[in-house]
C-alpha cells in the first residue's frame, strides 16, 4: 500500500521493498561526535588551550582508543570551538581525514540535551516507571522533555 502512495505502484513490491531499504541505508551519515570521558573541571581547564587539548586527546586516545575512528592514528588537526546556546557550553572539532568530528565531554547528555548531573536520578526513577509528568513535577521541566530525554537514549 505504501509503494503505491509512493508513486511506486507498477513495482514488484519485493523489489520495491529492497529499493526503499537501500536509499534510506545510503543516505545515512556516520556519527561525528567522540565523547570523552572529561571531568568537568579538566575540560573547563584545557578547552581553551589548544595544545593542553590536543595533549589530552592523544592520551585519551592511548587509554582509549575504541572511541575514537580508526583513520585517527593517521593524524588529525585541531579546527575550531563551537558554543551550544541550549546549555552554554563550548566544544572543540578536530579534523580526521577530511571529516570533521566534534568532541563532547561525558558529563554531557547526548544531543546537548542536559547536563548528566542534572538528570541522572530522573532517569533512575524511570527504570521503576515514575511517570514523566512525576519527575516534571519533582525536577523541573515538562513532561515532554523527560519523555524526549529518555527516548534520545536509544539513538
Amino acid at each position: 500500500m505504501a509503494l503505491w502512495h509512493c508513486g511506486l505502484e507498477n513495482v514488484n513490491p519485493s523489489q520495491g521493498y529492497a529499493m526503499i531499504n537501500s536509499l534510506t541505508s545510503a543516505s545515512r551519515r556516520a556519527n561525528r561526535i567522540i565523547r570523552l570521558p572529561f571531568s568537568q573541571e579538566e575540560y573547563n581547564r584545557v578547552l581553551n588551550d589548544p595544545k593542553e587539548f590536543r595533549d589530552a586527546i592523544d592520551q585519551m586516545a592511548v587509554r582509549y582508543p575504541q572511541l575514537f575512528p580508526t583513520s585517527f592514528q593517521d593524524g588529525y588537526k585541531m579546527k575550531d570551538i563551537r558554543h551550544s546556546a541550549r546549555l552554554k557550553i563550548h566544544t572543540r572539532r578536530i579534523v580526521v581525514g577530511h571529516v570533521a568530528y566534534n568532541i563532547q565531554p561525558s558529563f554531557i547528555m547526548p544531543y546537548m540535551t542536559g547536563k548528566v548531573d542534572d538528570v541522572e536520578n530522573a532517569l533512575f526513577l524511570r527504570k521503576f516507571g515514575v511517570p514523566f509528568w512525576a519527575l516534571a513535577h519533582c525536577y523541573g521541566r515538562n513532561p515532554m522533555y523527560w519523555y524526549r530525554l529518555e527516548a534520545s537514549l536509544g539513538r
